[in-house]
């Protein structure tokens, strides 16, 4: 089980926002002593991890709202704590992918890892924060060594995944950013009237001192 500890408030309520479009299994499941009990961030995400049409790999649905999860938090402040999870995320992910069945790079796109990959680069609208729950790649090859090496050439494929990926974000944001601004400079640009509603300019004061009695 992930553990927890207590977030900061501003963490806690970004939590709270978003926890009925990610919590996939309710506490009357979980702590069925318990109904009330509210689940941690940790548990919800995990709990998601576990959903089986995830390891089966036929919907990325839970594992994609468990990073909207985690970027939603790390948009109110940049803790280590989320970051921990979106690891997790991805090192579950990783390990939920058969690697052997995997000959050459484009075939990770059928794996659960590229299922839930695709996805993020191909969100139309993503929030500013989507790059941070990109695969750590350090991180996660170092705690799936073994599950990896199965396949040596995994590692090398899922690097040039991810950098290819986090270009795509980034881009799809620079983008978004530029689209934003247009729509901003749009709506603060006041149109040119007609010249048939204009005032009419007012006499010059020599002219009025020119003209005769």
């Amino acid at each position: 089980m992930i553990h927890t500890t207590s977030f900061p408030v501003l963490i806690f309520n970004a939590l709270e926002s978003v926890k009925s479009q990610v919590q996939s299994i309710t506490s009357e499941t979980v702590y069925p002593d318990d109904p009330k009990r509210p689940l941690t961030t940790g548990e919800m995400i995990e709990l998601n991890m576990l959903d089986a049409d995830v390891v089966e790999g036929h919907r990325r649905v839970p594992v994609f709202r468990a990073l909207y999860l985690l970027a939603s938090l790390l948009k109110d402040g940049d803790s280590s704590e989320p970051r921990s999870f979106v690891a997790n995320v991805w090192i579950s992910v990783v390990k939920h992918s058969d690697w052997k069945q995997v000959s050459q790079i484009s075939e990770i796109a059928d794996t659960p890892f590229g299922g839930v990959l695709k996805k993020i680069i191909e969100d139309e609208n993503p929030p500013d924060t989507l790059v941070l729950v990109l695969p750590p790649c350090e991180a996660v090859l170092e705690a799936c060594r073994r599950p990896l090496s199965v396949n040596e050439f995994a590692s090398k494929w899922i690097r040039g995944a991810v950098e290819r990926a986090s270009s795509a974000v980034e881009s799809a944001l620079h983008n978004k950013k530029n689209e934003d601004m247009k729509r901003t400079n749009a709506v603060l640009t006041i149109p040119e009237s007609s010249p048939v509603f204009r005032d009419r300019p007012l006499p010059c004061m020599d002219t009025l001192q020119a003209t005769p009695a």
